[in-house]
């Protein structure tokens, strides 16, 4: 089974997940309460799943939420940046405005 640290797609780690506890697609669907083929997308990084079903696939598979969330979110926004030459840039520009907002909050 591949470690799962060097997985690089969330939808990848749900799967992985899901084969090492060797639970089929259909029963974490129903858990879920959508369809296997909506499940089978997740995998394949076709469909994104809710905020809510993070959470709940972090429950199913006892796999830590806020390592789950981080899996999430940096796969969404390395999704939507990758292609740009100035996608580094972008990431520095985000860190610095994330530590503005919360020096702001303070």
């Amino acid at each position: 089974m591949s470690n799962l640290k060097t997985i690089s797609s969330f939808g990848g780690l749900i799967r992985e997940l899901r084969k090492k506890q060797m639970l089929p697609l259909r029963k974490v669907a129903a858990r879920l309460d959508i369809d296997p083929s909506t499940l089978g997308k997740m995998e394949k990084n076709t469909r994104r799943p809710t905020l809510e079903q993070v959470s709940q696939l972090a429950s199913i598979f006892n796999y830590p939420a806020e390592e789950l969330m981080i899996h999430y979110f940096s796969d969404l926004i390395a999704s939507r940046i990758e292609h740009l030459p100035i996608a580094d840039q972008i990431l520095k520009a985000t860190e610095n405005k994330i530590k503005q907002r919360k020096n702001n909050t303070l």
